[in-house]
């Protein structure tokens, strides 16, 4: 087993033994992986800054630079993440009605597929502008 599948286990069996049923077990896991999500956002912070700084020119983008980025996108994340939790209580409000649960689903997917998206488009009109007053010295202010 590695590591995240022995935590895993070791998490189903001490809620086992407390009596909780199966399906809870799964949802209660869920749960508690969704409440921890920003923590871990926060710590894989400066790690995230670190390899953009490794990627890049460093002549031209200090760490600090990336870190003020990554604090942008982290931002964008956790928004994204309260936006998704009340998608997914709007979802479980309206579960009578599979049709609206359904659209609600389809915008959550769209959601995560665009943060994943954001971060490209993002990270291009934040280095763009660096650029720009390199190719063009006399548009600089």
């Amino acid at each position: 087993m590695t590591w995240l599948q022995d935590a895993f286990a070791h998490k189903y069996f001490e809620l086992k033994e407390q009596g909780v049923k199966k399906g809870e077990i799964y949802t209660k896991i869920s749960q508690t992986s969704f409440h921890n999500l920003p923590k871990a956002l926060f710590i894989y912070l400066p790690i995230f800054a670190f390899f953009l700084w490794i990627f890049h020119n460093k002549k031209k983008w200090w760490y600090f630079d990336h870190g003020i980025f990554t604090l942008h996108y982290f931002s964008f994340l956790l928004l994204t993440i309260l936006i998704a939790g009340l998608g997914i209580k709007l979802s479980n409000a309206v579960g009578t009605n599979e049709f609206l649960a359904q659209i609600v689903n389809f915008f959550l997917v769209l959601l995560m597929i665009y943060s994943g998206i954001y971060f490209f488009i993002a990270h291009h009109r934040v280095s763009l502008p660096k650029r720009w007053t390199e190719l063009y010295p006399h548009f600089v202010l």
